[in-house]
């Protein structure tokens, strides 16, 4: 029997219709079981469009009263496959829901979709029901009722109700909690991404909240940072996201400053130009040992600038798993940096972590920690470097490293091998090309973590016999050092 043979009248039909879907979304239903989710799911998707279909046709009172209360329970209660919250499973119910509640707010208008709409949907999020339903329907909320109201809206009313919703997670009101700041960044990354109003409006809130005088909504707001950092366009990067992670990575409060670094690795890992790199790199100050904490110029023509205010000391030590999320992410940007920030900044401050490392009493974070200093010094291959960096950054960083990781690692044979055979043969390699007239001071090596080649000429035009003995000694060091370690993408 077909859906419209159910009942004679459309509030009546309407009324079985989503009495059928309370009973086939619910996790108590008898029928069919739970582990048939697709029959559910494709019988749930029918059924809302055959509810969009009557929307039109009953009157708004006993809409309010009775039907849309039914409809949001709908989504709310879909239940999980296999014990997993699989938003895929439930995207079909979204997507169609998003299109009832746009064809909600057509028939009976905005001014009904604002004010009871919104209050339905309000009122669900902020009862006591479990955090599944939370789950269903935040992502709903922003993407199907927010959105709907924002063009419509001449006041602040949207920009309130998210700045709301933000307080309440953060200062755990009316059934919120701080376990629903991951939720909230997820949802939100998720509406933001086919909604550019909504990213427009949730940039302009976080941007205020951000420099709110409460820690724990300044928290919130860079977990939320995080989910955005991922759908905003390059220029917002630039121009609205790194300035509020320069005030978030520098915040007085050291959760709000770990809470920042993940947006600052998202936004490192998408920025499309390496000029910009420059905006950012100096952030990560924040999180690494360091006697004075500077920021890179403008120019690669220039030395640097001390920031003049009082800063902020480095959380390396009170907060081991930043620290290195640091360096996993400094392994993966080393090759990429422009060569006055890597030689200017990233060099030096490895041998500061180096040195901070070695003087770490925690034996388990130490191994951690020279394990990703290993990776960082692998991550050089490729790159060309000045002698002048090679002889008073690299070799002094891996000697400290070579101390650790023997102090360390000493079920690590390959580690150590390999980081002794790296200081040896870049020695030799620095040690001929110095040799060699173009070779002092500001001559360049390609490659001399790896592969290493001399990049400008070594010589003359004419060649002379210790010319040649200079260049067998690269040879070798460039197959010894071959030897031990991995080529990376260059």
């Amino acid at each position: 029997m077909g859906f419209d043979k159910l009942c004679s009248d459309d509030s009546g039909l309407l009324a079985d219709l989503l009495s059928i879907g309370r009973h086939l979304s619910s996790q108590s239903s008898n029928l069919p079981p739970v582990e048939d989710l697709e029959f559910r799911l494709t019988t749930l998707l029918n059924l809302l469009n055959s509810i969009l279909t009557l929307i039109h046709q009953v009157d708004s009172t006993w809409f309010a009263n009775h039907g849309l209360d039914q409809i949001i329970q709908i989504p709310a209660n879909v239940p999980h496959q296999d014990g997993q919250d699989d938003f895929s499973a439930v995207d079909p119910i979204h997507k169609e829901m998003n299109v009832l509640m746009d064809h909600i707010c057509n028939v009976f208008g905005i001014d009904f979709f604002k004010n009871v709409v919104h209050g339905v949907f309000t009122k669900w999020l902020q009862s006591e029901s479990s955090d599944h339903h939370k789950q269903r329907l935040l992502p709903l909320y922003l993407k199907a009722v927010i959105t709907n109201l924002i063009p419509c809206d001449d006041g602040d009313f949207v920009k309130n109700k998210l700045t709301d919703l933000i307080c309440n997670i953060s200062h755990e009101k009316e059934s919120w909690n701080q376990n629903h700041q991951i939720m909230f960044q997820n949802a939100m990354a998720m509406a933001c991404k086919s909604h550019k109003s909504l990213l427009n409006v949730a940039i302009s809130v976080l941007s205020e909240c951000s420099r709110d005088p409460s820690h724990l909504i300044r928290c919130t707001c860079a977990i939320t940072w995080n989910g955005l950092a991922s759908v905003m366009e390059s220029d917002q990067l630039v121009n609205v996201l790194i300035p509020n992670l320069n005030s978030l990575c520098s915040d007085v409060d050291t959760k709000v400053r770990c809470a920042a670094l993940q947006p600052l690795i998202t936004v490192t890992l998408n920025l499309e130009e390496v000029d910009h790199l420059k905006l950012v790199i100096s952030l990560f100050e924040y999180y690494l040992p360091t006697s004075n904490i500077t920021t890179l110029s403008k120019s690669p023509d220039d030395e640097y600038e001390e920031y003049k205010e009082d800063v902020k000391s480095p959380i390396s030590k009170s907060h081991p798993d930043a620290y290195l999320q640091v360096l996993k992410i400094w392994s993966k940007i080393l090759p990429k940096m422009e060569a006055y920030i890597r030689d200017k900044y990233a060099l030096c401050k490895l041998v500061d972590v180096c040195r901070d490392n070695l003087a770490n009493p925690n034996v388990q974070d130490r191994r951690a920690v020279a394990l990703a200093l290993f990776d960082c010094y692998r991550a050089l291959n490729g790159c060309t470097l000045k002698l002048d960096g090679l002889r008073d950054y690299i070799v002094p960083g891996l000697e400290l490293l070579e101390t650790d990781v023997d102090q360390v690692l000493t079920d690590n044979a390959s580690v150590r091998n390999s980081v002794r055979n790296m200081l040896r043969d870049l020695r030799a390699a620095i040690k001929a090309a110095s040799s060699s007239p173009s070779g002092v001071g500001g001559g360049k090596l390609k490659t001399p973590i790896g592969a290493p080649s001399v990049e400008e000429s070594l010589g003359s035009a004419v060649a002379s016999n210790q010319q040649a003995k200079v260049e067998d000694q690269l040879n070798a060091a460039k197959q010894n050092i071959s030897r031990f370690f991995k080529f990376g993408k260059q």
